[in-house]
């Protein structure tokens, strides 16, 4: 019987009038993290759907990376403080969800990543400029090992592939940058065309293919080997899409538009084969996706807003979140009906 997304399940945080920053899922301690900015970040169990905690001292949080195994038996949780004033990292164990350190910074930082190949935290900085610094943190002595400077003032996302390499796309060059996580190392640029102006990228690692979005290309996206540096496939997306989600067990690429308010679901049908499996409606400013290999479930991020047009003043018109309208959304994919 033929399977389709739906909505199982929304879950709604009280919340004040704010955007939130990125999601993250970790399957083997079956969690969710919300980096919710001004908020901090909120944990929940993805089985029960459940809240577990808010982490301490992660005011200003707008993305989580998680590091198993190190620091202790479960490992470390890392937040990227850039809002609400803050410039910071908040360092919290992964078994307690207790904050075991906070790190002030000289930068606001505005992403940050784990690879586990090489034990390296990479963090972006806030640009303010032609280039974009990365710093490469030692995750469990919390010193800057590496400064990367990137060659432009706004990089469209950076990913790792695990093995100790970095890929960060460069959307006025319609190109990526690849970088030695340990040695800091530039190992070269690779062209995305006929991608124009890559932003949002994702690692496959059973295909070993990066998957990003084409912001200058409306409704494509491109995957690249990463052994080759070539581009391998484009992939029809929805116009505007958000974040991306992989499934590899499944072989599904997940394609979130929160301007569009759509999900696209994409399927791997051999290498370097796609086809659209379905595009199905969500809500507005859900883009920030992530999705739970082991259930299918789908994890989102949503909100109500009200829109203004200032009357008769020729300005544009203006966003206001509603007030205790967050919410998470759960999805699912179900039989169809014959």
């Amino acid at each position: 019987m033929p399977l389709s997304l739906r909505l199982e399940l929304a879950v709604t945080l009280r919340s004040q009038s704010s955007p939130w920053g990125k999601i993250i899922l970790d399957e083997s301690t079956r969690r969710l993290f919300l980096a919710r900015r001004a908020a901090g970040v909120s944990v929940y169990n993805i089985d029960s759907l459940k809240p577990l905690a808010e982490i301490s001292d992660a005011k200003g949080a707008l993305a989580v990376a998680i590091a198993a195994g190190i620091g202790g038996q479960a490992g470390r949780g890392f937040t990227a403080n850039g809002d609400a004033g803050e410039k910071s990292l908040t360092v919290f164990d992964l078994a307690s969800l207790k904050t075991v350190a906070k790190v002030a910074l000289d930068f606001v930082p505005a992403n940050l990543v784990y690879d586990a190949g090489s034990q390296r935290l990479a963090v972006m900085a806030e640009s303010s400029g032609p280039a974009t610094s990365i710093f490469l943190v030692d995750p469990l002595k919390l010193d800057v090992v590496k400064k990367l400077e990137v060659a432009t003032p706004a990089p469209g996302g950076m990913t790792v592939d695990g093995r100790g390499r970095l890929f960060v796309t460069l959307p006025d060059k319609d190109s990526v940058a690849i970088y030695n996580l340990v040695s800091g190392e530039a190992l070269g640029i690779w062209p995305t065309a006929p991608c124009r102006q890559p932003g949002l990228v994702a690692f496959e690692r059973l295909s070993f293919r990066l998957v990003m979005t084409c912001d200058g290309t409306p409704g494509i996206a491109t995957t690249i080997d990463v052994m080759s540096g070539k581009v391998a496939a484009s992939v029809r997306t929805g116009n505007q899409p958000g974040q991306i989600a992989v499934d590899s067990r499944d072989g599904l690429l997940y394609f979130a538009s929160g301007a569009e308010a759509t999900l696209t679901v994409v399927r791997a049908r051999g290498t370097d084969r796609y086809e659209v499996l379905e595009q199905i409606s969500t809500r507005t400013l859900a883009q920030e996706i992530a999705v739970d290999s082991r259930t299918g479930r789908v994890f989102m991020v949503a909100a109500d807003v009200v829109r203004s047009v200032p009357p008769q003043s020729g300005g544009p018109a203006t966003t206001r979140i509603v007030a205790n309208s967050f919410a998470i959304l759960v999805y699912r994919r179900m039989p169809i009906e014959p």
